[in-house]
């Protein structure tokens, strides 16, 4: 099954962990291997803007805000290593050009891309992705092709933004502290179908990274698991940060004081199941993502719960390469050669694949588009060469 959006617009983690306790080496009385900082920044528009996600809006602009639409990062620096700093954005996706401008703001030496080798990166490390909120502000790219899906280009907005998500990276760096990072894992299939086939795969994992203070409480988590943000549809015209943002919500209203992140999965082909109302219970599209990211946050409590009893992950790694394959979506924009179009409507188009290295059995691994649910199948043995 072939991903047909074009590559480098949405940047979606796909989480590879396997919960195999074996020793990690590391001596959790050594000293403190890691800090991590956090940081949330608001990303709401104070006006108007399109929507994004889908084209059946025809460009409409916002009329109001129902939750906010918020920029979360979690800062890892480990004992004498580069910072690497992860940031999830309630947006449909983050183009090339906005991951290059943040971390041109951020100032030199800040390593957003490399090709080859991934032991040559130089400087902190930036990972950017989205949620790919259906519900969140569109007018973010000039790329004609996403126009019917994300609206007219905002140019301000876009700026307001990337300065929003620098601020974010910073403040997450301000005051790391010193932490130890567990993991576990749980499959969760009542909560996700398959959009496309009745009977077609899942990504039924739900991934947690369980971050402690030293004293073993829990003080962040980092939530995976695969499905479209889509409950709220295209006659929804608030801004809404959709389920992930329930997620959250749901999590630090259960675990006082905690940061939380959503990662999306490989949710190319993965919908959301959303829990049957009770009678009597109001069921509007709010109403649905309410109960959704209470039932998704239940089962999130439930395996950070299981992470307490895991070993303590080493301090990661993090690393890019550019894979390379034709693309004919380059040749349709008419950006192959001097503005031609490519021969035979193909061109060759640079993926970043991106590790978040732990250990052999844990990483986190990042890859553009809307991967779909085989993606984890085929790439869940994989082990890095590190």
């Amino acid at each position: 099954m072939h991903n047909t959006r074009l590559p480098g617009w949405w940047l979606v983690p796909v989480l590879l962990l396997s919960f195999a306790l074996a020793p990690d080496g590391h001596a959790e009385d050594e000293g403190p291997a890691l800090r991590v900082g956090f940081a949330t920044v608001d990303l709401t528009p104070s006006k108007p803007v399109p929507l994004a996600g889908y084209a059946a809006r025809k460009g409409a602009l916002s009329t109001g805000v129902h939750d906010p639409i918020m920029a979360r990062a979690v800062a890892l620096v480990p004992k004498g290593g580069q910072p690497i700093v992860m940031v999830s954005l309630d947006l449909v996706g983050v183009t090339a050009e906005v991951r290059k401008a943040v971390a041109s703001k951020l100032g030199a030496g800040w390593a957003h891309s490399v090709d080859p080798p991934v032991d040559k990166m130089q400087g902190p490390r930036l990972i950017l992705t989205a949620t790919h909120n259906h519900a969140g502000p569109g007018g973010l790219t000039d790329i004609p092709l996403w126009r019917p899906m994300v609206g007219a280009f905002d140019a301000a907005l876009r700026e307001q933004m990337i300065d929003r998500v620098v601020a974010c990276v910073r403040k997450s760096l301000e005051n790391p502290v010193p932490a130890t990072i567990r993991s576990a894992s749980a499959p969760v299939a009542s909560l996700q179908r398959n959009r496309r086939h009745d009977d077609g795969p899942l990504a039924p994992d739900l991934g947690v990274l369980r971050i402690e203070s030293l004293d073993r409480k829990l003080i962040g988590a980092v939530v995976h698991y695969a499905a479209h943000p889509t409950i709220l549809g295209a006659d929804v015209r608030k801004l809404s940060a959709g389920w992930p943002g329930a997620v959250v919500r749901n999590l630090q209203s259960k675990h006082e004081g905690i940061h939380a992140m959503v990662l999306a999965g490989a949710l190319g082909d993965i919908a959301p199941r959303v829990p049957a109302a009770k009678p009597g219970q109001p069921d509007g599209p709010f109403d649905r993502v309410a109960r959704y990211g209470e039932a998704l946050g239940a089962e999130a409590s439930r395996v950070l719960g299981a992470a307490a009893d895991a070993a303590a992950l080493p301090p990661p790694r993090y690393g890019e390469v550019n894979l390379y394959q034709p693309s004919i979506a380059g040749a349709l924009l008419g950006r192959a050669g001097s503005g031609s179009l490519a021969p035979r409507g193909y061109q060759r188009v640079p993926l970043p694949i991106g590790t978040l290295y732990f250990d052999k059995t844990h990483q986190l691994q990042f890859l553009p588009g809307e991967p779909v649910a085989a993606y984890e199948t085929l790439l869940a043995p994989r082990q890095s060469q590190w």
